[in-house]
């Protein structure tokens, strides 16, 4: 820009220098600060971390049974697992997975249920601020010949933030 039109928008109270199609310049003497909250908190929206039991297989010994899971870790962050609840029984895990990590568990061990009415399954874990979450499954069991139930499969259902 020559001298002249320079001269001319200060005589006319118009900005000498005007930002491209692509820029925009802040106020002056204003310096930008990142917002301190993420945009997502903004709309009242938290992300929740997912770990959810990917497989199972259980193996029946008499009237007892043994369920082994792979517990995967699906979220971008390190999760810590607390406990897992089947059909009732609490087995504490204390363990740590990575992101994307999956690791086999022992899920059940103990005597297979007379009936359906407990076909729950919670993993209990929680990120590395303290914040606790449950991922709650569907567990599906199998009817076998003396009228005890085999777990067939544990099915993911959804997050809870407890």
């Amino acid at each position: 820009m020559s001298f002249f039109k320079a001269f001319n928008k200060v005589i006319q109270g118009k900005p000498v220098f005007e930002p491209g199609p692509n820029q925009t310049l802040p106020p002056h003497g204003v310096v930008p600060q990142p917002p301190a909250v993420p945009p997502a908190a903004h709309h009242g929206m938290k992300v929740l971390p997912r770990v959810f039991i990917e497989e199972t297989t259980c193996h029946s010994n008499g009237a007892r049974m043994d369920c082994h899971g792979l517990i995967r870790n699906d979220s971008a962050q390190p999760m810590e697992l607390d406990k897992v609840r089947v059909l009732g029984a609490t087995r504490e895990l204390d363990t740590t997975l990575r992101p994307g990590e999956r690791r086999q568990f022992l899920l059940y061990s103990g005597n297979r249920p007379q009936n359906t009415h407990n076909h729950e399954c919670e993993v209990q874990y929680k990120d590395m601020t303290g914040d606790y979450f449950c991922g709650l499954h569907d567990v599906q069991l199998h009817k076998q010949p003396d009228n005890t139930y085999l777990i067939e499969h544990i099915r993911y259902q959804r997050i809870r933030d407890i």
